[in-house]
């Protein structure tokens, strides 16, 4: 898949959260709609910023039965210490060599990255 775009269904997958656990995307579905935040990584600023909004307004993502889940090139490790940093109720997965983010054309093949990216993700896919 070259990019994602409005209508296109993603290709399920699964990455470890910040403890190491698998975290599915199928299985995130089956509760609701998910919101998939692509962002550069911990250094990123501006991506703590975007992460720490969400966690503030998180009740209109439960109100809506909606997941949130980030995703970065970040180890879970880092992952957790950002979840403890920013006070995050959502998990932050582990995409290392960005192979979804390369399956979803959402790579920063010159830094090594996500492109910041948002995807809402609806029950069917």
């Amino acid at each position: 898949m070259a990019e994602v775009g409005v209508g296109q269904k993603i290709p399920y997958f699964e990455l470890p959260d910040q403890l190491g656990y698998p975290w599915s995307l199928s299985g995130e579905l089956e509760l609701g709609p998910v919101v998939l935040v692509f962002y550069r990584g911990d250094w990123c600023a501006y991506c703590n910023g975007q992460l720490a909004s969400y966690a503030r307004r998180f009740e209109e993502f439960e109100e809506r039965w909606a997941e949130v889940a980030g995703v970065s090139v970040d180890p879970p490790e880092t992952n957790a210490q950002m979840v403890g940093k920013l006070l995050l109720p959502f998990p932050l997965l582990s995409d290392p060599r960005g192979d979804l983010m390369k399956r979803l054309g959402l790579w920063d093949a010159e830094e090594g990255v996500a492109v910041p990216t948002v995807i809402v993700v609806d029950r069917s896919g």
